[in-house]
Protein backbone atom coordinates (compact mmCIF):
# COMPACT_ATOMS: atom_id res chain seq x y z
CA UNK A 1 0.00 0.00 0.00
CA UNK A 2 2.81 2.38 1.05
CA UNK A 3 4.59 1.76 -2.61
CA UNK A 4 1.64 2.33 -4.35
CA UNK A 5 0.76 5.66 -3.11
CA UNK A 6 4.34 6.73 -3.22
CA UNK A 7 4.42 7.35 -7.19
CA UNK A 8 1.74 10.21 -7.39
CA UNK A 9 3.36 12.03 -3.92
CA UNK A 10 6.98 11.61 -5.58
CA UNK A 11 5.38 13.26 -8.80
CA UNK A 12 3.93 16.11 -7.00
CA UNK A 13 6.98 16.50 -5.43
CA UNK A 14 9.46 16.57 -8.63
CA UNK A 15 6.85 19.03 -10.59
CA UNK A 16 7.01 21.39 -7.51
CA UNK A 17 10.82 21.34 -7.28
CA UNK A 18 11.00 21.72 -10.87
CA UNK A 19 8.44 24.43 -11.29
CA UNK A 20 10.39 26.43 -8.37
CA UNK A 21 13.72 25.72 -10.02
CA UNK A 22 12.95 27.18 -13.58
CA UNK A 23 11.49 30.11 -11.57
CA UNK A 24 14.48 30.56 -9.71
CA UNK A 25 16.78 30.43 -12.65
CA UNK A 26 14.35 33.04 -14.08
CA UNK A 27 14.78 35.31 -11.10
CA UNK A 28 18.35 34.81 -10.75
CA UNK A 29 19.47 35.78 -14.60
CA UNK A 30 19.74 39.15 -13.32
CA UNK A 31 22.95 38.35 -11.56
CA UNK A 32 24.79 36.93 -14.15
CA UNK A 33 26.96 39.13 -15.96
CA UNK A 34 29.80 40.16 -13.67
CA UNK A 35 30.94 42.46 -16.37
CA UNK A 36 28.08 44.84 -16.92
CA UNK A 37 28.59 48.25 -14.47
CA UNK A 38 24.93 49.24 -14.52
CA UNK A 39 23.55 45.38 -13.23
CA UNK A 40 21.35 45.68 -10.04
CA UNK A 41 22.45 42.18 -8.37
CA UNK A 42 18.81 42.28 -7.01
CA UNK A 43 16.84 43.39 -9.68
CA UNK A 44 13.57 41.08 -11.37
CA UNK A 45 14.87 39.35 -14.89
CA UNK A 46 11.59 39.26 -16.98
CA UNK A 47 11.64 35.94 -17.95
CA UNK A 48 11.79 34.98 -21.40
CA UNK A 49 10.27 31.84 -21.31
CA UNK A 50 8.89 30.07 -17.66
CA UNK A 51 8.80 26.31 -19.49
CA UNK A 52 8.38 25.14 -22.85
CA UNK A 53 4.45 24.55 -24.01
CA UNK A 54 4.27 23.07 -27.52
CA UNK A 55 0.19 23.24 -28.95
CA UNK A 56 -0.46 20.14 -30.52
CA UNK A 57 -3.07 20.13 -33.53
CA UNK A 58 -5.55 17.32 -33.40
CA UNK A 59 -7.83 16.72 -36.71
CA UNK A 60 -9.61 13.58 -36.03
CA UNK A 61 -12.37 12.27 -38.42
CA UNK A 62 -15.52 10.19 -37.08
CA UNK A 63 -15.95 6.83 -37.69
CA UNK A 64 -18.66 5.30 -36.16
CA UNK A 65 -21.42 5.11 -39.05
CA UNK A 66 -25.12 5.73 -39.76
CA UNK A 67 -27.26 3.57 -37.91
CA UNK A 68 -31.10 3.62 -36.75
CA UNK A 69 -32.25 1.81 -33.71
CA UNK A 70 -34.93 -1.46 -35.18
CA UNK A 71 -38.27 -0.52 -33.71
CA UNK A 72 -37.97 -3.62 -31.35
CA UNK A 73 -34.57 -2.73 -30.13
CA UNK A 74 -33.68 -5.79 -31.51
CA UNK A 75 -29.91 -4.35 -32.97
CA UNK A 76 -28.99 -2.86 -29.23
CA UNK A 77 -27.44 -5.98 -28.18
CA UNK A 78 -27.60 -5.03 -24.37
CA UNK A 79 -31.38 -3.42 -24.34
CA UNK A 80 -32.07 -6.47 -21.89
CA UNK A 81 -30.65 -5.02 -19.24
CA UNK A 82 -32.60 -1.70 -19.25
CA UNK A 83 -36.28 -0.95 -18.23
CA UNK A 84 -37.08 1.16 -20.42
CA UNK A 85 -40.24 3.40 -19.96
CA UNK A 86 -42.37 4.35 -22.93
CA UNK A 87 -40.77 7.69 -23.34
CA UNK A 88 -37.05 6.39 -23.03
CA UNK A 89 -37.86 3.57 -25.65
CA UNK A 90 -39.37 6.21 -27.95
CA UNK A 91 -36.39 8.67 -27.47
CA UNK A 92 -34.15 5.83 -28.08
CA UNK A 93 -35.79 4.58 -31.22
CA UNK A 94 -36.42 8.20 -32.73
CA UNK A 95 -32.87 9.72 -31.53
CA UNK A 96 -30.71 6.74 -31.50
CA UNK A 97 -29.91 7.76 -27.60
CA UNK A 98 -31.49 8.48 -24.26
CA UNK A 99 -30.22 9.99 -21.37
CA UNK A 100 -31.60 8.60 -18.02
CA UNK A 101 -30.63 9.04 -14.61
CA UNK A 102 -28.04 6.92 -12.94
CA UNK A 103 -26.68 6.21 -9.52
CA UNK A 104 -23.63 7.68 -9.89
CA UNK A 105 -22.69 11.46 -8.71
CA UNK A 106 -19.85 11.50 -10.89
CA UNK A 107 -19.01 10.75 -13.84
CA UNK A 108 -15.87 8.01 -12.91
CA UNK A 109 -18.75 5.90 -11.20
CA UNK A 110 -20.78 5.22 -14.12
CA UNK A 111 -17.58 4.29 -15.53
CA UNK A 112 -16.56 2.07 -13.15
CA UNK A 113 -20.03 0.41 -13.20
CA UNK A 114 -20.15 0.02 -17.07
CA UNK A 115 -16.28 -1.28 -17.23
CA UNK A 116 -17.55 -4.67 -15.03
CA UNK A 117 -20.85 -4.94 -16.23
CA UNK A 118 -18.76 -5.07 -19.87
CA UNK A 119 -21.27 -2.05 -20.41
CA UNK A 120 -19.42 0.26 -23.07
CA UNK A 121 -19.50 3.98 -21.67
CA UNK A 122 -19.64 7.09 -24.33
CA UNK A 123 -17.53 9.63 -23.01
CA UNK A 124 -18.33 13.07 -23.92
CA UNK A 125 -15.93 16.35 -24.07
CA UNK A 126 -17.41 18.02 -20.69
CA UNK A 127 -16.32 14.62 -18.95
CA UNK A 128 -12.90 15.21 -20.24
CA UNK A 129 -12.50 18.95 -19.44
CA UNK A 130 -13.89 18.18 -15.86
CA UNK A 131 -11.18 15.67 -15.07
CA UNK A 132 -8.78 18.00 -16.38
CA UNK A 133 -10.17 20.62 -14.33
CA UNK A 134 -9.48 18.41 -11.32
CA UNK A 135 -5.99 17.67 -12.28
CA UNK A 136 -5.67 20.77 -12.88
CA UNK A 137 -6.42 21.99 -9.27
CA UNK A 138 -4.83 19.59 -7.33
CA UNK A 139 -1.37 19.85 -9.06
CA UNK A 140 -1.78 23.81 -8.19
CA UNK A 141 -2.75 23.23 -5.02
CA UNK A 142 0.08 21.09 -4.17
CA UNK A 143 2.11 23.80 -5.37
CA UNK A 144 0.85 26.68 -3.73
CA UNK A 145 0.84 24.31 -0.45
CA UNK A 146 4.41 23.55 -0.87
CA UNK A 147 5.89 26.02 -2.82
CA UNK A 148 4.22 28.96 -3.19
CA UNK A 149 3.02 29.94 0.60
CA UNK A 150 6.98 29.44 1.66
CA UNK A 151 8.34 31.99 -0.81
CA UNK A 152 5.17 34.58 -0.15
CA UNK A 153 6.02 34.27 3.93
CA UNK A 154 9.41 35.46 3.04
CA UNK A 155 8.24 37.87 0.31
CA UNK A 156 6.09 39.38 3.21
CA UNK A 157 8.45 39.82 5.34
CA UNK A 158 11.48 41.21 3.64
CA UNK A 159 8.62 43.72 1.93
CA UNK A 160 7.28 44.53 5.68
CA UNK A 161 10.93 45.74 7.02
CA UNK A 162 11.64 47.51 3.50
CA UNK A 163 8.60 49.47 4.31
CA UNK A 164 9.68 50.40 7.62
CA UNK A 165 13.28 51.29 6.37
CA UNK A 166 11.58 53.90 3.91
CA UNK A 167 8.92 55.07 6.51
CA UNK A 168 11.63 55.87 8.82
CA UNK A 169 13.75 57.30 5.76
CA UNK A 170 10.95 59.56 4.34
CA UNK A 171 9.86 60.91 7.51
CA UNK A 172 9.12 64.78 6.88
CA UNK A 173 9.11 64.40 2.75
CA UNK A 174 6.16 64.84 0.46
CA UNK A 175 6.84 60.68 0.13
CA UNK A 176 6.40 60.29 4.04
CA UNK A 177 2.16 59.45 3.88
CA UNK A 178 3.22 56.67 0.64
CA UNK A 179 5.68 55.09 2.55
CA UNK A 180 3.41 55.15 5.43
CA UNK A 181 0.47 53.68 3.47
CA UNK A 182 3.17 50.85 2.04
CA UNK A 183 4.17 50.07 5.91
CA UNK A 184 0.46 49.35 5.89
CA UNK A 185 -0.27 47.54 2.99
CA UNK A 186 2.50 44.94 3.37
CA UNK A 187 1.22 44.53 7.37
CA UNK A 188 -2.33 43.84 5.85
CA UNK A 189 -0.43 41.17 3.34
CA UNK A 190 1.76 39.81 6.03
CA UNK A 191 -0.83 39.28 8.58
CA UNK A 192 -3.41 37.64 6.03
CA UNK A 193 -0.77 34.74 5.69
CA UNK A 194 0.39 34.45 9.20
CA UNK A 195 -1.92 35.77 11.81
CA UNK A 196 1.02 36.13 14.35
CA UNK A 197 2.63 39.39 12.43
CA UNK A 198 3.01 42.02 14.31
CA UNK A 199 1.69 45.23 12.99
CA UNK A 200 3.83 48.03 13.60
CA UNK A 201 2.05 50.93 15.63
CA UNK A 202 1.75 53.49 13.14
CA UNK A 203 -0.34 51.64 10.93
CA UNK A 204 -2.11 49.41 13.26
CA UNK A 205 -5.56 51.54 13.05
CA UNK A 206 -6.03 51.86 9.54
CA UNK A 207 -4.30 47.79 8.67
CA UNK A 208 -6.51 46.49 11.77
CA UNK A 209 -9.78 48.12 10.33
CA UNK A 210 -9.20 46.41 6.59
CA UNK A 211 -8.55 42.88 8.13
CA UNK A 212 -11.73 43.28 9.65
CA UNK A 213 -13.36 44.01 6.33
CA UNK A 214 -11.56 41.05 4.56
CA UNK A 215 -12.98 38.93 6.82
CA UNK A 216 -15.74 39.87 6.90
CA UNK A 217 -16.09 40.41 2.92
CA UNK A 218 -19.80 41.30 3.29
CA UNK A 219 -19.57 44.39 0.71
CA UNK A 220 -17.86 47.21 -0.71
CA UNK A 221 -16.23 49.90 1.19
CA UNK A 222 -13.91 52.11 0.98
CA UNK A 223 -10.42 50.86 1.31
CA UNK A 224 -8.87 52.54 4.88
CA UNK A 225 -5.28 51.73 4.07
CA UNK A 226 -5.68 53.35 0.35
CA UNK A 227 -7.18 56.04 2.06
CA UNK A 228 -4.46 57.26 4.58
CA UNK A 229 -3.46 60.76 4.50
CA UNK A 230 -6.80 61.73 3.04
CA UNK A 231 -10.47 62.82 3.49
CA UNK A 232 -12.80 60.43 3.29
CA UNK A 233 -14.47 60.69 -0.04
CA UNK A 234 -16.93 58.40 -1.45
CA UNK A 235 -16.45 58.87 -5.51
CA UNK A 236 -12.53 59.62 -5.54
CA UNK A 237 -11.04 57.36 -2.97
CA UNK A 238 -10.82 53.68 -4.22
CA UNK A 239 -13.15 51.67 -3.30
CA UNK A 240 -12.95 47.34 -2.29
CA UNK A 241 -14.82 44.52 -3.23
CA UNK A 242 -14.75 42.88 0.14
CA UNK A 243 -16.76 39.92 -1.10
CA UNK A 244 -14.08 38.99 -3.44
CA UNK A 245 -12.19 37.60 -0.71
CA UNK A 246 -14.13 34.50 0.23
CA UNK A 247 -12.12 31.88 -0.15
CA UNK A 248 -13.52 29.11 -2.68
CA UNK A 249 -12.56 26.35 -4.72
CA UNK A 250 -9.49 24.59 -3.20
CA UNK A 251 -8.86 27.35 -1.08
CA UNK A 252 -11.39 26.50 0.75
CA UNK A 253 -9.94 23.80 2.16
CA UNK A 254 -7.66 24.17 4.99
CA UNK A 255 -6.44 27.28 7.03
CA UNK A 256 -2.84 27.98 5.16
CA UNK A 257 -4.89 28.28 1.31
CA UNK A 258 -8.01 30.12 3.05
CA UNK A 259 -5.11 32.30 4.41
CA UNK A 260 -2.42 32.63 1.08
CA UNK A 261 -5.95 33.15 -0.90
CA UNK A 262 -6.92 36.29 1.05
CA UNK A 263 -3.44 37.57 1.20
CA UNK A 264 -2.80 37.00 -2.71
CA UNK A 265 -6.15 38.53 -3.51
CA UNK A 266 -5.18 41.29 -1.25
CA UNK A 267 -2.06 42.10 -3.35
CA UNK A 268 -4.14 41.49 -6.71
CA UNK A 269 -6.74 43.63 -6.24
CA UNK A 270 -5.28 46.77 -4.90
CA UNK A 271 -4.36 49.31 -7.17
CA UNK A 272 -2.29 52.39 -6.33
CA UNK A 273 -4.15 54.95 -8.99
CA UNK A 274 -2.06 56.88 -11.68
CA UNK A 275 -4.45 59.55 -11.35
CA UNK A 276 -3.63 59.89 -7.61
CA UNK A 277 -0.10 61.25 -7.04
CA UNK A 278 0.17 60.17 -3.35
CA UNK A 279 -1.17 56.21 -4.40
CA UNK A 280 1.24 56.68 -7.41
CA UNK A 281 4.32 57.53 -4.77
CA UNK A 282 3.17 54.40 -3.26
CA UNK A 283 3.84 52.55 -6.05
CA UNK A 284 7.15 53.61 -7.49
CA UNK A 285 8.51 52.82 -3.90
CA UNK A 286 7.42 49.39 -4.15
CA UNK A 287 8.95 49.11 -7.70
CA UNK A 288 12.24 50.52 -6.18
CA UNK A 289 12.28 48.18 -3.41
CA UNK A 290 11.84 44.94 -5.92
CA UNK A 291 14.34 46.24 -8.17
CA UNK A 292 16.78 46.91 -5.10
CA UNK A 293 16.67 42.83 -4.61
CA UNK A 294 14.11 43.02 -1.73
CA UNK A 295 12.15 40.21 -1.68
CA UNK A 296 13.11 39.87 -5.90
CA UNK A 297 13.70 36.39 -5.98
CA UNK A 298 10.19 35.39 -3.94
CA UNK A 299 8.08 37.76 -6.05
CA UNK A 300 9.54 36.42 -9.44
CA UNK A 301 9.21 32.70 -8.44
CA UNK A 302 5.39 33.33 -7.20
CA UNK A 303 5.26 35.99 -10.45
CA UNK A 304 6.50 33.46 -13.23
CA UNK A 305 4.75 30.50 -11.22
CA UNK A 306 1.30 31.84 -11.88
CA UNK A 307 1.83 33.40 -15.02
CA UNK A 308 3.09 29.72 -16.24
CA UNK A 309 -0.24 28.19 -14.69
CA UNK A 310 -2.53 30.34 -14.36
CA UNK A 311 -1.67 33.15 -17.11
CA UNK A 312 -0.79 36.53 -17.60
CA UNK A 313 -1.22 39.53 -15.15
CA UNK A 314 -4.12 41.85 -16.64
CA UNK A 315 -2.74 44.85 -14.71
CA UNK A 316 0.39 47.37 -14.76
CA UNK A 317 3.18 46.30 -12.66
CA UNK A 318 6.55 45.78 -11.49
CA UNK A 319 8.09 45.06 -15.47
CA UNK A 320 6.16 48.24 -16.73
CA UNK A 321 7.04 50.64 -13.95
CA UNK A 322 10.70 49.47 -13.96
CA UNK A 323 11.32 50.95 -17.19
CA UNK A 324 9.50 53.90 -17.07
CA UNK A 325 11.49 54.79 -13.85
CA UNK A 326 14.54 54.61 -15.14
CA UNK A 327 13.39 56.90 -18.35
CA UNK A 328 12.56 59.72 -15.85
CA UNK A 329 15.21 59.16 -13.37
CA UNK A 330 17.97 57.34 -15.04
CA UNK A 331 19.48 54.44 -12.85
CA UNK A 332 20.93 53.70 -9.65
CA UNK A 333 17.86 54.87 -7.73
CA UNK A 334 17.41 54.95 -4.23
CA UNK A 335 13.67 56.07 -2.34
CA UNK A 336 15.49 60.11 -1.08
CA UNK A 337 16.74 60.40 -4.26
CA UNK A 338 13.35 59.84 -6.20
CA UNK A 339 12.27 61.72 -3.11
CA UNK A 340 13.97 64.87 -4.23
CA UNK A 341 13.27 64.69 -7.91
CA UNK A 342 9.84 66.07 -8.33
CA UNK A 343 10.47 67.17 -11.75
CA UNK A 344 11.11 63.46 -12.69
CA UNK A 345 8.12 62.27 -10.84
CA UNK A 346 5.83 64.57 -12.98
CA UNK A 347 7.58 63.02 -15.65
CA UNK A 348 7.50 59.66 -14.65
CA UNK A 349 3.46 60.16 -14.59
CA UNK A 350 3.28 61.74 -17.97
CA UNK A 351 4.88 58.57 -19.57
CA UNK A 352 2.60 56.36 -17.47
CA UNK A 353 -0.68 57.75 -19.16
CA UNK A 354 0.60 55.77 -22.28
CA UNK A 355 0.55 52.48 -20.51
CA UNK A 356 -2.45 50.11 -21.37
CA UNK A 357 -5.53 49.69 -18.92
CA UNK A 358 -6.19 46.48 -17.82
CA UNK A 359 -8.76 44.64 -20.41
CA UNK A 360 -11.02 43.09 -17.57
CA UNK A 361 -12.31 45.96 -14.90
CA UNK A 362 -12.35 45.00 -11.38
CA UNK A 363 -12.69 48.22 -9.08
CA UNK A 364 -15.82 49.36 -8.22
CA UNK A 365 -16.08 52.45 -9.59
CA UNK A 366 -19.39 55.20 -10.33
CA UNK A 367 -21.65 55.54 -13.51
CA UNK A 368 -21.03 57.08 -16.78
CA UNK A 369 -22.65 60.04 -15.08
CA UNK A 370 -20.17 60.47 -12.23
CA UNK A 371 -16.69 58.73 -13.71
CA UNK A 372 -17.28 58.73 -17.39
CA UNK A 373 -13.57 57.79 -18.26
CA UNK A 374 -13.55 54.11 -17.36
CA UNK A 375 -10.02 54.10 -18.12
CA UNK A 376 -8.30 56.82 -16.06
CA UNK A 377 -10.23 55.75 -13.08
CA UNK A 378 -8.75 52.13 -13.04
CA UNK A 379 -5.13 52.89 -14.65
CA UNK A 380 -2.67 51.73 -11.91
CA UNK A 381 -0.38 49.73 -10.39
CA UNK A 382 -0.91 46.71 -8.69
CA UNK A 383 1.93 44.52 -6.63
CA UNK A 384 0.63 41.18 -7.80
CA UNK A 385 -1.84 41.95 -10.48
CA UNK A 386 -4.94 39.67 -11.47
CA UNK A 387 -4.80 37.31 -14.52
CA UNK A 388 -6.42 37.81 -17.63
CA UNK A 389 -9.00 35.21 -18.14
CA UNK A 390 -11.53 34.65 -21.23
CA UNK A 391 -14.87 34.34 -19.33
CA UNK A 392 -14.34 37.62 -17.51
CA UNK A 393 -13.62 39.85 -20.55
CA UNK A 394 -16.91 38.10 -21.98
CA UNK A 395 -19.12 38.48 -19.27
CA UNK A 396 -17.60 42.36 -18.82
CA UNK A 397 -19.22 43.25 -22.60
CA UNK A 398 -22.70 41.39 -21.10
CA UNK A 399 -23.09 43.98 -18.44
CA UNK A 400 -23.51 47.56 -17.67
CA UNK A 401 -21.70 49.77 -19.00
CA UNK A 402 -20.72 47.87 -21.90
CA UNK A 403 -25.21 47.31 -21.70
CA UNK A 404 -26.87 50.21 -21.77
CA UNK A 405 -30.30 50.59 -19.43
CA UNK A 406 -33.69 49.64 -20.94
CA UNK A 407 -36.63 51.08 -21.70
CA UNK A 408 -37.28 50.92 -17.69
CA UNK A 409 -34.07 52.46 -16.44
CA UNK A 410 -32.35 48.80 -15.06
CA UNK A 411 -29.10 48.05 -15.41
CA UNK A 412 -27.58 44.17 -16.13
CA UNK A 413 -24.92 44.34 -12.94
CA UNK A 414 -24.14 40.45 -13.45
CA UNK A 415 -24.03 38.11 -16.22
CA UNK A 416 -26.12 35.14 -16.38
CA UNK A 417 -25.33 31.52 -16.85
CA UNK A 418 -27.75 31.31 -19.69
CA UNK A 419 -25.27 33.99 -21.52
CA UNK A 420 -22.76 30.89 -22.12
Amino acid sequence: MNHRRLGPQLWCGLLVAALLMMAGCHAGSSTGDKDDKDANPGAIALAQEFAPYKEISVQDTAIVKPYKVAPDLSNVINAERFDFSDNARESLIKNGFVVLPAMGHEFFMTYEINRYDNVPNFITTDAVVHNYHLFYSHLLQNVEQQALIPELKKLNASLLQRAETDYKDLKGSDWENAARRNLAFFAVGSKLLNPDTRIPAAVKTEAEQEISFIKKHDSTKLSPVMAMGTKPDLIEGLKEDYTQYIPRGHYAKTDDLKEYFQSMMWYGRITFRLKDADETRSAILMTLALHNGIGAREWEKIYTTTDFMVGKSDDIGYHQYIELLEQAYGKNLTPKKIAEDSQSFDKFRQLAKDLQPPVINSIPIFDATIQPDRDKEVLGFRFMGQRYTLDADIFQHLIYREVTENPAGERRMLPSGLDV
